[in-house]
């Protein structure tokens, strides 16, 4: 054998040995993708739980003037044999409402205090008083009882998280009116029954109430808009600063609505801007002439000006109320059904968009001029926006028919126990918001083999896997305020896993694409080595025959 030969197989079969195991694993290890380890089973554990399983509410009672707790204590002792777990369910879905009672201790100096503002405070006053005084919160209610003899129990419930009962201590009936308050108002089961609803019907028909609600988010743009068709009829102003300053920024800053997203306010006037509906001609229930727009019109005024209304400047969803100024040929105008045209209306809700007023006033002739003036009053006009943005917001204004309860209203527009109930059916939407998302990034995780995982990812779903399992806990600690933010803290962290650029499973190759890239690559590489190796095996084969026969 030459020399040479035998130089070229020794470097053919290096050249195979190098890239057999150096080339290759190196291309391997430098090809591989990172894929940082995710919590798999604690995400399939949660997706058994989609919603909390039990929601603990905290009532604590108090007996007005008395020196200890012996009335309280048998008071409370009955009320928790008569209240009952509550269940709440839709198809697979269930969660249970528990109450925790107590009694509320207080210092003998806290218990004087009481009763003295008791007589002589009116009890809307009293009940303002008492919650400034005692300590409650989401998910904690106080219940006052003041003895009365003769009559039959009666309670009053504040617009914060206190309520008065007056009746005999001794007298089942007073624990009765004590149970209807804590079942039928701070337990109200009927907002976390539409939020199970709207879970286990994602598509099929919806609850009216959650049809017009907002779409969750981290904040909404709220737009005023004054329309004025024609100004050179009509020279309207409107202090919408001042009415928002006033009005609608105490709703705002309520701590209750402030916890559902950050609010940003802005306002404007359209001149000469063409409302496209047909008004006709009726009859006011005071038999005078007026104007009607059908409902069924309505969906034409609201795209007429909606391409103007420049909600598109913000990337928060915005919430959009119109104050519509009838032009005199058309004033008054009211809004009709066409089935009940008796019942006429100046506003109405658009679901998921916002709200439009019609404002009909009698405008003041200007003197030396040939046209009026009108100043419109925003404290007719904020009160039914602040209306329209609470139902818009998902908060439940009606408040529960019980015999010989009566109810305390808010100077914001809404009560705490009000907000209450719309916070934790928000949670339990949140927490099943945020297992929804975890458990479809795994599923996308486990598709896409090949999909990058980097860190942030990783911490993003740490963070709402531990934010899920706080909020269980702590809704069965009865620490409601605590489990709500807990909650959107986890869809916050969830969603930000779930729509990280990172992931698009677009952005990645299929299979037959990833071969059409390597294989151009490595072909010309490759035959030339596994030809060199096919003729140094046949030359390793030639060598060790003779060595072979020679040894037979």
């Amino acid at each position: 054998m030459q020399p040479d030969s035998y130089k070229q197989y020794i470097s053919s079969l290096a050249i195979l040995f190098v890239s057999l195991f150096v080339g290759l694993p190196i291309w391997w290890k430098t090809t591989e993708v990172y894929r940082s380890p995710l919590p798999y089973e604690e995400i399939r554990h949660l997706a058994q739980e989609q919603v909390p399983r039990t929601i603990t509410l905290r009532i604590s009672l108090l007996v007005i003037g008395e020196k200890d707790d012996s009335a309280a204590t048998i008071i409370i002792s009955e009320l928790s044999q008569r209240l009952r777990v509550r269940q709440v369910s839709h198809g697979g879905l269930q969660l249970e409402i528990k109450f925790a009672t107590d009694v509320l201790r207080l210092s003998p100096g806290d218990r004087n205090l009481i009763r003295q503002a008791k007589q002589s405070n009116s009890t809307n006053d009293f009940l303002h008083w008492a919650n400034s005084l005692l300590s409650s919160s989401h998910g904690h209610y106080i219940i006052l009882v003041d003895h009365r003899d003769g009559k039959e129990p009666t309670a009053y419930v504040g617009c914060h998280r206190v309520a008065l009962v007056e009746g005999r201590r001794d007298d089942p009936s007073t624990v009765a009116m004590v149970k209807s308050v804590v079942e039928s108002v701070y337990g109200d089961p009927q907002p976390l029954q539409r939020v199970l609803s709207n879970i286990g019907q994602l598509h099929e028909k919806v609850d009216a109430d959650n049809m017009r609600q907002m779409k969750a988010s981290q904040g909404y743009q709220i737009s005023f808009t004054l329309i004025n068709p024609n100004p050179a009829e009509l020279e309207a102003s409107w202090d919408i600063e001042a009415a928002t300053e006033e009005i609608l920024l105490p709703f705002l800053q309520h701590p209750g609505v402030a916890s559902l997203g950050n609010f940003t306010v802005s306002s404007q006037v359209f001149f000469y801007t063409d409302v496209k509906f047909q008004a006709s001609p009726g009859v006011s229930q005071n038999g005078s002439q007026s104007f009607r727009v059908f409902t069924t019109q309505l969906p034409v005024m609201i795209s007429s000006v909606e391409s103007k209304l420049g909600s598109q400047v913000s990337q928060l969803p915005s919430i959009n109320f119109l104050v519509y100024l009838p032009r005199k040929a058309e004033h008054p105008l009211f809004i009709v059904d066409p089935g009940d045209a008796k019942s006429p209306r100046e506003g109405f809700l658009v679901p998921q968009w916002g709200g439009v007023v019609i404002y009909n006033a009698h405008p003041e002739p200007v003197l030396g001029a040939g046209h009026t003036s009108l100043s419109v009053k925003m404290g007719r006009l904020m009160p039914v926006f602040i209306e329209q943005l609470a139902a818009l917001l998902g908060v439940p204004l009606k408040v529960p028919t019980i015999a010989g309860v009566e109810f305390s209203s808010s100077n914001v527009g809404v009560t705490d126990w009000q907000l209450d109930l719309l916070l934790t059916a928000k949670l339990v939407e949140g927490v099943s918001m945020a297992t929804s998302s975890l458990i479809s990034l795994v599923e996308l995780l486990d598709k896409v083999k090949n999909m990058v995982i980097r860190d942030r990812i990783r911490d993003e779903v740490v963070s709402s896997v531990g934010d899920i399992q706080q909020c269980h806990r702590n809704l069965k600690e009865g620490n409601i305020s605590s489990a709500y933010w807990n909650a959107r803290s986890a869809v916050l962290s969830s969603e930000a896993a779930f729509f990280d650029p990172s992931i698009l499973a677009l952005l990645y190759f299929p299979d037959d694409q990833k071969y059409a890239i390597y294989i151009p690559l490595f072909l010309p590489i490759s035959i030339p080595i596994v030809l060199s190796s096919l003729t140094t095996l046949k030359w390793v084969i030639r060598l060790l025959k003779p060595e072979k026969a020679k040894s037979e």
